[in-house]
């Protein structure tokens, strides 16, 4: 099965567990035609759709997420489970809509334990997935009026293509609305 015709095959299963089948399929498509990545996200959805119905979507909707396989499934449910505890501290990690070079993946050990640890120390960590520089203000925007009444964000992770002069979410070439931030 070809790359192109395996990711329209994935639409109407996508649709069917509300996601926005189109958006995540051009993220996903940003992956360096990476089939082992867009499987496991697909995994991920099964995963989370099996304990949580309606989690898929609802990530999606409220933070953004569209690249599951980046993240433990667990550390999502537990985001899902938490999405309106406005009482505890949390921290946030960013991370770009598009991967064109597939440094976002394959960390899923780090993130699950490091999603323990903040656990055991009374966190909740948030992931966000953003499409570029007014989607990153709007999310910020967001989680404030959510949850900043009574807890301001405790520490941000912002995951990012880099280079010794800037930062990039995304891939800036193709998609010129994406998050670029000088750092000298």
């Amino acid at each position: 099965i070809g790359y192109i015709k395996g990711l329209v095959l994935l639409m109407p299963i996508l649709s069917r567990f509300g996601l926005d089948a189109e958006d995540t399929l051009n993220s996903w498509a940003t992956q360096s035609n990476d089939l082992p990545r867009i499987k496991e996200s697909y995994d991920h959805i099964v995963a989370i759709e099996r304990g949580r119905p309606g989690a898929c979507k609802i990530l999606q909707k409220e933070f953004g997420i569209r690249n599951f396989n980046r993240y433990p499934p667990e550390l999502l449910i537990d985001q899902y489970d938490n999405r309106n505890n406005i009482d505890k501290p949390y921290g946030i990690n960013i991370w770009p809509y598009s991967d064109h070079n597939g440094t976002f993946g394959g960390q899923l050990k780090m993130w699950k334990d490091f999603h323990a640890d903040l656990g055991n120390k009374g966190y909740l960590f948030r992931v966000v997935e953003i499409t570029g520089r007014k989607d990153f203000l709007e999310k910020l925007k967001e989680l404030n009026n959510r949850y900043g009444k009574t807890n301001k964000i405790s520490f941000v992770i912002l995951s990012a293509h880099a280079d010794p002069d800037s930062l990039t979410i995304g891939d800036f070439e193709k998609h010129p609305d994406e998050l670029e931030m000088s750092v000298g």
